[in-house]
C-alpha cells in the first residue's frame, strides 16, 4: 500500500533542492568532457574507471588517445610536430604531413588519395550521445562526393571501445569506395594476427612495393616478420618502411608494446570484394617503419546510389601484458592470450 502527503512547500523546497544536487553531482561526474590536448582547444574526452579515449573533430575526427589509466600511457603512436594543425597546413607542409594516431578514411588509396581531403583533415561537427559516446560528423564532399561519420562508443566498465564508420553518398551519382581504418602505434613492439592461405595467395600474405606500384608474392622481405604453423602472421616492426597484405579468415590482430595488448576486431566479409589497388584482395593489411606500426584493415568496396550509406565497424580492447614477447614462443603466448580474452568478451 502506498501512502501520499500533500506536496507543502516545504516538500517543493526539499526536492527542488535534491534535483540541483543531483543535476551538481552528475555534471561533476560527467563520463565526457571537452579539453585541450596537444594545443588543440576542442578536444573530447570519453572515459571510464579504467580507460581514456580522447576525441579531435578540429583536426580529421580521428581518436588522439587510447591508454589505461593506471598506466598513463598512450597506446597510439604520435607525430608531435602536427600538433594543433588544421586542414589549412596541408598546403604549408606541402602535404607531408597528416593525421596521426587512431586514423580512419576510405579508400582505396589510389582511388581517394587526391580527394580525401575534407574527410581526412578537415573540421567534424561532433554531437554527445550519452556519457560514454559521441557522433562526430564530416563536411560534405564534392571531390568525393562522400560525408563521413564515426560513432565512438566506450563502454560503461572495461576498456572495449567500438568505432562505426558510415559513408555516404551526398552526390547525385552512384560512388564505389571501402571504409578503411589506419591505426598507429609505436614501434618496437610484436604485432600477431591470424593468416590463412588461399588459391590466389599461396602464402597467405604478400608485400606491397612501389615505384612503380606492386605486389611482390614470390620473395617478399622477411627480415621483420615470420610466419608460425602455416596460420600465424607475426611482425617485430622497425627500420626500413615495408607493407603487407595478409589473408585472414577471423578479422583480428593483436599489438603488445609498453605493457599493454593492443587488440582490435573488424568486420569481414569474406563473400564481398576487396580491392586494397591493384585489385589485391587482402583484408587486413600492415605498413611500418622506424617510427611506427599502421594496422589497416580495410572493408570490401562498397557501391552507392545518391542518398544511400553503408557503415563498418571495429572494436578495441586495450589490456596489460608484462610477459615478454623476444621469442617466437612468447610471442604465441601472447596470441593464444588474446584469443582467450577474446572469447570471453562480448561482441
Amino acid at each position: 500500500m502506498i501512502y501520499s502527503q500533500p506536496f507543502n512547500n516545504e516538500t517543493m523546497r526539499s526536492t527542488t533542492l535534491l534535483l540541483l544536487f543531483v543535476i551538481c553531482f552528475w555534471k561533476a561526474n560527467a563520463k565526457i568532457e571537452q579539453i585541450s590536448y596537444r594545443s588543440w582547444n576542442s578536444c573530447y574526452k570519453i572515459s571510464n574507471s579504467d580507460i581514456e579515449v580522447i576525441i579531435n573533430p578540429s583536426y580529421g575526427g580521428h581518436i588522439l588517445f587510447y591508454g589505461i589509466k593506471n598506466l598513463n600511457l598512450n597506446s597510439l603512436w604520435a607525430d608531435s610536430e602536427i600538433d594543433g594543425f588544421t586542414i589549412k597546413n596541408k598546403k604549408a607542409t606541402s602535404g607531408k604531413k597528416a593525421p596521426d594516431s587512431g586514423r580512419f578514411d576510405f579508400g582505396n588509396e589510389r582511388l581517394t588519395q587526391n580527394i580525401h581531403d575534407i574527410s581526412w583533415q578537415g573540421p567534424y561537427q561532433i554531437c554527445i550521445i550519452n556519457d560514454y559516446s559521441v557522433i562526430v560528423t564530416s563536411e560534405p564532399s564534392k571531390e568525393s562526393g562522400i560525408q563521413l561519420s564515426r560513432q565512438y562508443s566506450l563502454d560503461e566498465y572495461g576498456s572495449r571501445l567500438k568505432i562505426t564508420q558510415t559513408m555516404k553518398n551526398i552526390s547525385d551519382k552512384e560512388v564505389k569506395y571501402c571504409h578503411w581504418s589506419r591505426t598507429l602505434l609505436p614501434a618496437g613492439g610484436v604485432y600477431l594476427t591470424q593468416m590463412v592461405k588461399t588459391s590466389k595467395y599461396p602464402k597467405g600474405f604478400a608485400q606491397f612495393l612501389w615505384g612503380p606500384d606492386r605486389i611482390y608474392e614470390e620473395k617478399p622481405s622477411m627480415k621483420k616478420i615470420n610466419i608460425v604453423n602455416d596460420s600465424i602472421f607475426i611482425a617485430r616492426p622497425g627500420g626500413e618502411s615495408v607493407k603487407y597484405g595478409i589473408m585472414t579468415s577471423s578479422g583480428w590482430g593483436c599489438y603488445v608494446n609498453n605493457r599493454m595488448m593492443f587488440v582490435k576486431q573488424f568486420d569481414l566479409d569474406l563473400a564481398g570484394e576487396y580491392d586494397n589497388n591493384l585489385k589485391a584482395e587482402f583484408p587486413n593489411m600492415i605498413y611500418f617503419d622506424k617510427r611506427f606500426i599502421e594496422i589497416e584493415p580495410n572493408s570490401v568496396m562498397v557501391r552507392l546510389k545518391p542518398g544511400e550509406s553503408n557503415s563498418y565497424s571495429e572494436k578495441w580492447w586495450l589490456f596489460n601484458y608484462l610477459e615478454e614477447t623476444e621469442k617466437t614462443s612468447d610471442a604465441l603466448n601472447a596470441y593464444q592470450f588474446a584469443q582467450t580474452k577474446l572469447k570471453t568478451c562480448s561482441f
